[in-house]
């Protein structure tokens, strides 16, 4: 893994650096420096890539870590261009390369030789279930009724097409076998049919600036930060009965409510009696 920093393109910048990063005790293997106006780009493989980031972020250099490629290459002619081109043939472009400070391969007089193939396109496949159970009271013969579904059924779809571009897909088919309404007898929903619940591209114009554009929850509320898998993460019980309230005197009292139980998981246990006068 190598790292790649801007520095300011001044005399003595890339020196600081590299002290900071000494005194840190961080080695070398490999190191590359590219010019521009303003900025030049620095980018080496450390021997501790935990330590030449705590050292990088101390002194408030920004910095990216990437996975690289280190190959031998054999000293004799054509030997890069024989990596090169075996690389060609798994259809895998070179974004940059360089090469280590010494020979640190076994071929006699070779280097290493520092590759950052490209990944830009790549897929991640998902899915979230969460079921939930509930228990209602009749309060004709207090017996129970039970409903066992699952709440939510979400395939997820994520990934990048392009640099700088990814894209996220979200379906949801909600309360699969739940116990539907009187009117249907209490028959079980097969299925609800599938629901796009979000479908958008991200385009990272810049660090500070990304454009998204598709069907999305907008931000404005602190819950559109959250995903559905974080909303119920722990099993809880809540029980809550009802109440009807002593009427005023010389009327008949009324029987106490149905109690109902619900149990799905949430974010914390909850065990919560309410009365509530009607």
């Amino acid at each position: 893994m190598d790292q790649s920093t801007r520095v300011v393109n001044k005399p003595g910048r890339l020196a600081d650096m590299l002290a900071a990063l000494n005194k840190g005790k961080v080695n070398f293997r490999a190191l590359a420096v590219m010019d521009s106006d303003k900025r030049g780009t620095v980018r080496f493989v450390p021997d501790d890539i935990a330590a030449a980031t705590s050292v990088l972020e101390k002194i408030n250099i920004r910095h990216e870590a990437a996975d690289v490629l280190l190959v031998e290459v054999p000293s004799q002619q054509g030997g890069f261009r024989k990596i090169c081109e075996k690389l060609a043939a798994e259809h895998l472009n070179i974004d940059y390369a360089y090469c280590s400070f010494d020979a640190g391969g076994k071929t006699r007089g070779g280097v290493l030789a520092v590759i950052k193939v490209n990944d830009d396109v790549n897929f991640k496949f998902g899915f979230l279930l969460q079921p939930q159970a509930d228990w209602l009271q009749n309060p004709a013969n207090d017996s129970y009724s039970q409903n066992l579904f699952l709440r939510r059924a979400r395939l997820i779809v994520g990934g990048q097409v392009a640099k700088n571009v990814t894209f996220f897909f979200e379906t949801d088919s909600p309360n699969l076998g739940k116990a539907g309404p009187t009117v249907t007898n209490g028959a079980k929903i097969i299925s609800s049919g599938l629901i796009v619940q979000d479908a958008f591209l991200s385009w990272k114009l810049a660090d500070e600036f990304t454009l998204d554009a598709g069907l999305i929850l907008t931000g404005i509320a602190h819950n559109s930060l959250q995903s559905a898998a974080s909303l119920m993460p722990m099993p809880g019980i809540s029980i809550c009965r009802w109440r009807i309230s002593t009427p005023p005197s010389g009327l008949a009292s009324p029987a106490p409510g149905p109690t109902a139980i619900a149990a799905r998981p949430m974010r914390r246990a909850v065990t919560m009696p309410c009365d509530q006068g009607l």
